[in-house]
C-alpha cells in the first residue's frame, strides 16, 4: 500500500471499532485482540463460529482499495488447495474502511513454544517440516508471504501448522534511517525483534522510492522462515532485533545458535539466514537435503499426508461428529501407523494368553493380537523417536470433544497403545491428565476403560523425574477417592456403580503396588543432598516426602477397607483375583492386620463365589504374611472350609494345599494332618476332588525322604488304595486308588443322616478326651463296634482321621433298612466302610445343604408417643394387632441352642414419628408399640400396645387462639408410662453386715458354648442373671445360681442375632439390653427371667427397639445410657468418630457432635448416668471430655511421652475420693503402653493413681499429661504424624479387661493373669488364683500422684491360677448368690471364679 499510508494513518481512531464492524452484516463484534496504528484485529462472530477480522480504517474516503483487493482475491484462490495455508477467506472494501477476515484459531506457534507441557524433539522438526511444505507449496505458485513469523503461524491442538496474515500489501523495501516504518508493519506485537530480512532495508526513502514496483522473492521469505525456526529451538528467543539486524549486514554480529543440540538443525538455520540470498536454500532443497538428518522418512512418506486427511476432513458438517471419525479413522488404520511409524515389530510376538486379572491391559486394536504394553526400557532398547506423540496429540483433542461414548473407549485403547512408544515424561505428562479427565465421563464403559488404561500407564513408567514425585498424593489418590465415592452416591439402585467398583477394585492393588515404586524412585533424588544445590530439581525435604507416603498409605488403606467390606460380592471378588500386589504394597505387618483380618470373615459368606476367591487368594497372600499366620489362622480356615456344601470351594482348598506345600510354605509336621483331613475324600462321586487329592498326596510325598515317605505317609494313605504301593506317580496311585462310593449312595446317605432319631450309625458321642489335630479342627465322633469285647464303646480319636472296617460298623434295626436301600442302589457288601468312614464329612455336608432360612413375614407396629399438657393420665392396654408379627425368642435350660430369631429383629421399618393428641377438654389417644414379650407364632395374630392418654386443663374460656396455644404445648410420656420397657428392676443391695467383694480365685465353672471371641459381658440388675455375647452374634444368658452346681455350664436363653455383636449394655434399673451388631443396628431388648427352682430357670426375651445407622457411619462401637432432662438417652461412638445420642423411648436422634478426627478412631466410652459428661478413649491414646448435655467438648489430654490406644474406661462410684479429693473419677487402661490401670479425676483430666503389674517399669515421667488444645494448629500436625504403627501394636503391653465393682477394680493383664485392686485399702489387692504369688505397696509420688505397685514373692504359680489360655477381653462381677468373678477370652471362653 506504500509508505505513504504510515504517515497519513491517524494515532487513534476517531469512532469506536465497533462501529466499523457493524457494517458487516453477518459479524458480530466479540472483542479486540490487538490494535496496532496500521491493522485492527479484532475476534468476532458469525454463523460458522468465531473468526477474525483484520480492520484497516482509511484515513481518508479518497484511498481506492480495488487493486489489492484484486490481488488479496487472486492470492486466495491461488492457496486454496495448499496444505498448512490458511489465506484470508473474505476481502471487503467499503467506504471508511477495509476488512480482511479469516477463520478464528486461538493459538499461534509463538504462544505455543511457551505453553506446557513443553514440544518435544519430534514436534519442534514435525513444526518446522510442515513450515517448510507449505513454504515450498506456495512459492511453486509465486506466492510469497512478506512477513513470515511465529505471531503469523497458527497452531491446532494437535500442532498443525497454518501459514496465514500474508502481507503482500506492505512495503518490500524499509528504510534504515527511519526505523518507524518497520515498527507501523512489522513490529505489531511490540516485542522489538526482527525476521525481516536485510536486503528489504535500503539506506534512505530515496532509495525506497526508487523501487515503487519491488516485489517479494523467495529469499525473503527464507530468512523470515530461518529466523522462526530458531526461535523455536530457542525456546521462543529470537536472535535478531532491529539494530543487531543491521550490524549482522554490515558482518559486525553473528547469532549464537550453539545452545541447539542437533546440529544438523544448526546448519539447517545457518543456511536460511545467510546474508548472502543466493547462498540460501529453497524451502524444497531444504525437505531433500535434510531428509533422514532432521527429518524423518515417515514425514514425506505417510506422516504429513495422512495428518492432512485427518485435519482436513470435510465428510460431516458437525465439528463434533468429524472428532468422533477421527478417533474411529486412527483406530481401523493401526495397523498401518505402527508398520509406517516403525513399531509394528513389537507386536509380531504377542502371545493369546488366558487370565482373569484386571492387569495388565491386553490390547486388540488393529494389527494386535493380546498385546500387553510393555513397560519404557524394553521398547526403547531399539530407537524410537517418539512419532506416535504427533498422532497422540490428534486423539487427545478429539476425544474431549467425541459425541459418543463408544469412540472414547476406543480413544484409551488409542492412548494407551501410543504411550507404550512414549518416554516416561511424555506418558505422564501428555496421556495421564486425559485419562484422569475421563474418570468423571458420564458412561461408566468410558470411566471403566479409562481407570483400566491409567493403571496400565504407571505400571509401564520406568523412571520419574522429580517434578512427578509426588504424582500420586496429589492428583493421583484424590481423583481416585473422589471417583469411589461417587459410585456410592446412587442409593436408589443398590446396583449402580458396582461395574465401577469391580474394576476399580481389579485396578487398585497394581496401583498401590506402583505408587510406592514411584515413591521409592523419589527417594533417590535426595540421597545425596551435597548436590541439592545446584540441581533445581532435587528433592531437599526428605521428611515431607516420607510423611507423604505415610499419608499415602493411610489413604490406600482406606480404600482397600471400602472394597473389603462392600456389599456387592463382584466387587470383593475382583479384589480377590488381584490381590498379590496389594500385600506387596502393605508387607507383612500390614497384610496380616488389614487385607487378611477382612479375608478371613469371606469364608462365612453365603455367596461360594466370594470363598471360592478367598481360597484362590491364599497362596499369594501366604508369600507375604508369614508362616506364624498361615499355620495360626489360614490353614486352620482351609481345613474348616474342607465341609463346605460347594464342591468347587472344596477343590480349591485341596489345590489351595497342594500349592502351598510346592511352595514349602507349609512345614512338614503339618503333612500329615494335612493328608488325614484329605485323603478321605478319595471317596466321594466327585471325580475332580479325587484327582485334587491325589495331587496333594503327590506333592507331600515327592517333598519327603524315602524313610518319611514309608514310614509316615503310606500308612495314612494305605487303606484308601486296593494295592500296595511301589512308586508314588499320579498314575499308579490314580490306577490303585479304592473305587468311589456312586453319587446315588452318597445322596441317599445324606438323608439317611438327617433322620439319625433310632440310629447307632449316626450317633455321635463325647469327644472331650479325642485326639486333635494341629489345626484344632472340630471334628466329629460317632460309634463304632468293638470287635475283641462285641460291645459298644465311645470312640477315642477323631473320626475324621480314621478309617472305620466293615465288621466295626453299628447298626440298629432301623440302619438295616437303610443299608438295604443304598445296596438297591449299588453299593456292595463290603463298601459299608467307605460311608462310615465318611460319616462326618456326610453329617456336616447333609445339615449345611438342609438349613432353611427361617424369615416370616413381620411387620413391625409403630410406637406413637402421646405428648400433652396440664393433668395427663395414661392407661395401657394389649389389644390385637391386624398384621401378624413374631415378637420373642424363648429359651429354657433344657433348650440352650442358638434359636432362628425372628424376622422382627432384621426387619427395616423404622419407629414412626410421636404424635401429639391435644384438646381443651378429655382427648382419648392411642400410641402402638412394638409387640410384648408374649409368645407368639408368626401364624397368629399378635398383640400391640395401645396407651389412651386424657387430658385435662384448667382454662375455661373458649379463646381459640389460647386454646390453640395451649394444645401446642407439649409434654412427652416417661419411659415407665411404655409397658414394653417393663417396670424398674430390683437392684442388689449388699448385706450391711457384708465385707468388701472378695474372690479366692477358685474355678468354679468354665463356659464353652461361645465358638467365637467374647465381645461383651453384662450382669443384670439383681445380678441374677449375666447376659454375654460374641463376634457371631450369639447373645447368652446364664442364670448365675446354677453356675457351680454344673461346671460345664449350659445357658438358659441363647439368641443368634446373625451379625457380629460389637458392644452390649444394660439399661440401668431396667431388664433392657441394648446391643450393637456390625450391620449398623441397635436393637434393644427386653429380658425376663424367672428362677422358680433351685435346678430350673427359664428366660425370654422380646425386641422392643430398634435404630439403623447411616451407611457413612457404618455401626455402633460403644454404648452408654444417661438421663437428660428426663429423658432416657443412648449414647454411642462410631469408626467415624461420631458421638451420637437416641431417645429410648422413640429412638430418634438427640444429638450428634464429630469428635477431632485427628485424635483417632473411639475405642472405649464412659458415661456417667446423672450428671451427663462423656469420656472418650481413642486410638491414639487420647482422652476426650465431652458434656453431653451442652453438646460441646471441654478437654482433651494424653500421656505426653506415648501414643498407645486406650482400650477401656471405667467409671468409679461417687463416693470414691482418693486423698480426700471430692471429684468424679475414671479407671483407665492403655495409654501408656504398660499393664497398668489409672485413676484419671474428669474434671481436671488428670491421673490421680496408677495400679501397676509386676511388669511395669514405668517412672513418674511416663504420666505426665498433656492436655490438647483445637485452637493449637501445631498440635494437628503433630497428631498428623501420630500413626498406628506396626511397631505401635507390637510394643503395646496394656492391660486388655477392666470392671470396677464394690470398690475394687479388676484388671486383666496381656498374659492374662486377673487381679483385683482394692481402691480404698491397696495392699489388700490380690492375684486371682494366686493371692500368695504377689504383694502390693502403696507408694505417694507427689501430692496428687500415688503409685500402687505388685511385688512378686517368688512363689511359683499354682495350677488354679492357670486359667484363660487367650487374651481376656471382658469382665463382669457378679454379687449373687455370692461375689463370682466372671471373665471372657478372645476364643470365646468364660471363666467363673469364686
Amino acid at each position: 500500500m506504500g509508505a505513504q499510508l504510515s504517515l497519513l494513518s491517524p494515532t487513534a481512531q476517531t469512532i469506536a471499532v465497533s462501529a466499523y464492524i457493524d457494517y458487516l452484516s453477518d459479524v458480530q463484534y466479540s472483542k479486540p485482540l490487538s490494535s496496532t496504528r496500521f491493522l485492527k484485529t479484532i475476534k468476532c462472530l458469525d454463523k460458522e463460529g468465531a473468526v477474525v477480522v483484520k480492520l484497516l480504517i482509511k484515513p481518508s474516503t479518497e484511498l481506492n482499495l480495488e487493486a489489492w483487493v484484486r490481488e488479496l482475491e487472486k492470492l486466495r484462490v491461488d492457496l486454496l488447495e495448499l496444505p498448512n495455508v490458511l489465506p484470508f477467506e473474505k476481502i471487503i472494501d467499503s467506504q471508511r474502511a477495509g476488512y480482511l477476515i479469516r477463520p478464528y484459531i486461538r493459538y499461534n506457534l509463538y504462544d505455543r513454544i511457551s505453553i506446557r507441557p513443553f514440544l518435544e524433539p519430534i514436534e519442534r522438526k514435525w513444526i518446522v517440516y510442515q513450515l517448510l511444505v507449505g513454504l515450498s507449496r506456495m512459492h511453486q505458485k509465486n506466492v510469497y508471504h512478506g512477513d513470515l513469523k511465529t505471531e503469523n503461524v497458527l497452531m491446532t491442538s494437535w500442532n498443525w501448522c497454518l501459514i496465514s496474515d500474508f502481507a503482500v500489501f506492505k512495503p518490500v523495501y524499509l528504510p534504515e534511517n527511519n526505523p518507524s516504518q518497520f515498527s507501523f508493519y512489522f513490529d505489531t506485537s511490540q516485542r522489538h525483534t526482527c525476521h525481516v530480512a536485510p536486503e528489504r532495508f535500503l539506506a534512505s526513502d530515496k532509495e525506497v522510492d526508487e523501487h515503487p514496483d519491488a516485489k517479494l522473492t523467495w529469499q525473503m521469505d527464507i530468512f523470515s522462515l530461518g529466523c522462526a525456526i530458531a526461535e523455536i529451538y530457542l525456546e521462543g528467543l529470537s536472535i535478531f532485533t532491529l539494530a543487531q539486524l543491521f550490524k549482522y549486514k554490515k558482518g559486525e554480529y553473528q547469532p549464537n545458535l550453539d545452545t541447539i543440540d542437533d546440529i544438523n538443525v544448526r546448519r539447517l538455520i545457518q543456511s536460511m539466514i545467510a546474508l548472502d540470498p543466493r547462498q540460501r536454500l529453497s524451502a524444497q532443497d531444504c525437505l531433500t537435503q535434510f531428509r533422514r538428518s532432521v527429518f524423518p522418512d515417515h514425514f514425506y512418506t505417510f506422516l504429513h499426508p495422512y495428518m492432512r486427511k485427518l485435519s482436513d476432513i470435510t465428510e460431516v458438517s458437525d465439528p463434533f461428529r468429524s472428532c468422533d471419525m477421527r478417533i474411529a479413522r486412527v483406530y481401523n488404520d493401526f495397523d498401518k501407523i505402527s508398520l509406517y511409524l516403525g513399531f509394528k515389530h513389537q507386536y509380531d510376538d504377542d502371545k493369546k494368553l488366558v487370565t482373569d486379572t484386571m492387569i495388565p491391559v491386553r490390547l486388540q486394536l488393529p494389527g494386535m493380537n493380546d498385546h500387553v504394553p510393555k513397560p519404557t526400557n524394553e521398547v526403547f532398547k531399539a530407537s524410537n523417536d517418539c512419532a506416535s506423540l504427533i498422532l497422540l496429540s490428534l486423539v487427545l483433542h478429539s476425544v474431549r470433544n467425541s459425541t459418543h461414548s463408544s469412540f472414547r473407549v476406543q480413544a484409551c485403547d488409542i492412548i494407551l497403545s501410543f504411550a507404550e512408544q512414549l518416554h516416561d515424561e511424555a506418558k505422564l505428562d501428555r496421556c495421564l491428565p486425559y485419562l484422569m479427565y475421563m474418570l468423571d465421563d458420564p458412561s461408566e464403559d468410558v470411566q471403566s476403560a479409562a481407570l483400566r488404561c491409567l493403571t496400565q500407564l504407571l505400571t509401564m513408567v520406568d523412571v520419574i523425574t522429580p517434578v512427578n514425585a509426588y504424582i500420586f498424593p496429589e492428583y493421583v489418590l484424590p481423583k481416585l477417592q473422589q471417583f469411589l465415592k461417587r459410585t456410592y452416591q446412587d442409593t436408589t439402585q443398590p446396583e449402580a456403580g458396582r461395574y465401577l467398583r469391580s474394576v476399580f477394585a481389579g485396578c487398585l492393588p497394581y496401583l498401590a503396588r506402583t505408587a510406592r515404586r514411584f515413591y521409592e524412585m523419589a527417594t533417590l533424588f535426595s540421597v545425596q543432598p551435597q548436590h541439592a544445590a545446584s540441581d533445581e530439581f532435587a528433592i531437599e525435604n526428605d521428611l515431607q516426602l516420607e510423611k507423604s507416603f505415610k499419608n499415602m498409605v493411610v489413604e490406600f488403606e482406606s480404600l482397600v477397607v471400602q472394597i473389603l467390606t462392600d456389599q456387592d460380592s463382584f466387587v470383593r471378588i475382583s479384589l480377590l483375583k488381584n490381590i498379590l500386589p496389594l500385600a506387596a504394597f502393605f508387607g507383612k505387618d500390614r497384610t496380616n492386620d488389614i487385607i487378611l483380618s477382612h479375608l478371613i470373615t469371606y469364608l462365612n459368606d453365603k455367596n461360594p463365589n466370594i470363598r471360592l476367591g478367598f481360597v484362590a487368594s491364599i497362596v499369594p497372600i501366604s508369600i507375604f504374611v508369614g508362616i506364624v499366620s498361615l499355620e495360626q489362622y489360614i490353614l486352620p480356615l482351609l481345613v474348616q472350609s474342607l465341609n463346605d456344601a460347594d464342591e468347587l470351594v472344596v477343590i480349591g482348598v485341596i489345590k489351595t494345599f497342594t500349592e502351598l506345600c510346592k511352595l514349602g510354605l507349609v512345614r512338614k509336621v503339618h503333612y500329615w494332618d494335612l493328608v488325614k483331613l484329605t485323603i478321605r475324600l478319595l471317596l466321594l462321586p466327585n471325580e475332580t476332588i479325587r484327582q485334587a487329592v491325589l495331587d496333594l498326596v503327590v506333592a507331600v510325598g515327592s517333598s519327603l525322604s524315602l524313610a518319611d515317605l514309608y514310614c509316615m505317609l503310606y500308612p495314612i494313605i494305605r487303606p484308601f488304595f486296593q494295592d500296595e504301593l511301589t512308586e508314588f506317580s499320579w498314575e499308579s496311585l490314580y490306577i490303585s486308588a479304592q473305587q468311589p462310593i456312586s453319587l446315588a449312595v452318597y445322596t441317599l446317605a445324606q438323608a439317611w443322616s438327617l433322620k439319625q432319631d433310632q440310629s447307632l450309625f449316626w450317633q455321635r458321642v463325647e469327644a472331650s478326651h479325642r485326639r486333635g489335630d494341629l489345626f484344632n479342627t472340630s471334628g466329629i465322633a460317632f460309634l463304632r463296634k468293638n470287635v475283641s469285647q462285641s460291645s459298644l464303646h465311645r470312640f477315642h480319636g477323631v473320626d475324621d482321621m480314621t478309617v472305620v472296617a466293615n465288621n466295626e460298623v453299628p447298626l440298629s434295626q432301623s440302619d438295616l433298612q437303610h443299608v438295604e436301600r443304598l445296596k438297591s442302589v449299588g453299593m456292595a457288601d463290603s463298601e459299608l466302610w467307605k460311608v462310615a468312614t465318611l460319616r462326618s464329612y456326610i453329617y456336616k455336608i447333609a445339615r449345611t445343604n438342609s438349613q432353611q432360612m427361617i424369615s416370616a413375614d413381620v411387620s413391625k407396629p409403630n410406637v406413637l408417643p402421646r405428648t400433652v399438657f396440664f393433668d395427663v393420665l395414661h392407661r395401657s392396654e394389649v389389644v390385637p394387632s391386624e398384621d401378624p408379627a413374631s415378637g420373642a425368642l424363648n429359651g429354657s435350660a433344657a433348650s440352650s441352642a442358638p434359636r432362628k430369631a425372628s424376622a422382627l429383629l432384621y426387619g427395616t421399618a423404622a419407629k414412626a414419628d410421636p404424635l401429639t393428641f391435644t384438646s381443651s377438654r378429655a382427648v382419648g389417644g392411642e400410641t402402638t408399640s412394638l409387640p410384648p414379650s408374649t409368645p407368639v407364632s408368626a401364624e397368629e395374630s399378635t398383640s400391640v400396645q395401645k396407651i389412651t392418654t386424657k387430658i385435662k386443663h384448667s382454662y375455661s374460656g373458649t379463646n381459640p387462639y389460647i386454646l390453640k396455644f395451649l394444645g401446642s404445648m407439649s409434654f412427652e410420656p416417661t419411659l415407665d408410662d411404655y409397658n414394653e420397657f417393663g417396670g424398674p428392676a430390683a437392684a442388689y443391695e449388699p448385706p450391711e453386715t457384708r465385707e468388701k467383694s472378695q474372690v479366692s480365685g477358685t474355678l468354679i465353672s468354665r463356659l464353652v458354648e461361645h465358638k467365637a471371641a467374647i465381645t461383651g459381658l453384662e450382669v443384670s440388675p439383681d445380678h441374677k442373671f449375666f447376659i454375654s455375647s460374641d463376634e457371631s452374634g450369639e447373645l447368652k444368658l446364664w442364670d448365675s445360681a446354677r453356675l457351680e452346681m454344673n461346671v460345664t455350664g449350659s445357658s438358659t436363653l441363647a439368641v443368634n442375632l446373625e451379625s457380629p455383636i460389637v458392644a452390649i449394655k444394660f439399661m440401668p434399673n431396667r431388664y433392657c439390653l441394648a446391643v450393637a451388631t456390625k450391620d449398623g443396628y441397635i436393637k434393644i431388648f427386653r429380658l425376663e427371667f424367672a428362677n422358680t427352682h433351685r435346678k430350673h430357670s427359664s428366660a425370654k426375651t422380646s425386641l422392643i427397639r430398634h435404630y439403623k445407622l447411616d451407611k457413612t457411619d457404618r455401626y455402633a462401637l460403644q454404648l452408654g445410657f444417661f438421663w437428660r432432662a428426663e429423658k432416657p438417652l443412648l449414647v454411642a461412638t462410631t469408626p467415624t468418630s461420631k458421638l451420637f445420642g437416641l431417645d429410648v423411648r422413640t429412638m430418634k436422634p438427640v444429638f450428634s457432635v464429630q469428635c477431632n478426627l485427628s485424635h483417632g478412631i473411639p475405642t472405649a466410652l464412659a458415661v456417667d448416668e446423672s450428671q451427663g459428661w462423656a469420656v472418650v478413649g481413642t486410638s491414639k491414646g487420647i482422652l476426650d471430655l465431652w458434656d453431653l448435655n451442652f453438646e460441646i467438648s471441654l478437654k482433651s489430654a494424653k500421656f505426653r511421652g506415648s501414643s498407645f490406644p486406650i482400650h477401656r474406661i471405667e467409671t468409679l462410684p461417687p463416693e470414691y475420693s482418693p486423698n480426700g479429693r471430692k471429684s468424679r473419677y475414671i479407671a483407665v487402661i492403655g495409654g501408656s503402653g504398660d499393664a497398668d490401670v489409672t485413676v484419671w479425676d474428669v474434671a481436671r483430666l488428670q491421673p490421680r493413681q496408677v495400679f501397676c503389674c509386676s511388669s511395669v517399669s514405668s517412672t513418674i515421667e511416663t504420666y505426665i499429661v498433656t492436655e490438647l488444645g483445637n485452637e493449637n494448629d501445631s498440635l494437628d500436625d503433630q497428631l498428623a504424624q501420630l500413626e498406628l504403627s506396626d511397631e505401635l501394636i507390637t510394643a503395646d503391653k496394656s492391660c486388655t479387661a477392666l470392671k470396677c465393682a464394690g470398690g475394687v477394680l479388676v484388671s486383666a493383664a496381656p498374659h492374662n493373669q486377673l487381679t483385683v485392686w482394692d481402691l480404698g485399702e491397696p495392699e489388700r489387692s490380690c492375684l486371682v488364683g494366686n493371692a500368695a504369688a504377689a504383694s502390693f505397696v502403696a507408694t505417694q509420688i507427689n501430692s496428687s500422684l500415688m503409685f500402687v505397685s505388685e511385688r512378686r514373692t517368688g512363689q511359683k504359680r499354682t495350677a488354679a491360677a492357670v486359667g484363660h489360655r487367650d487374651r481376656v477381653l471382658h469382665i463382669a462381677w457378679v454379687c449373687l448368690p455370692y461375689d463370682m468373678l466372671v471373665s471372657g477370652d478372645r476364643s470365646g471362653t468364660i471363666n467363673v471364679y469364686r
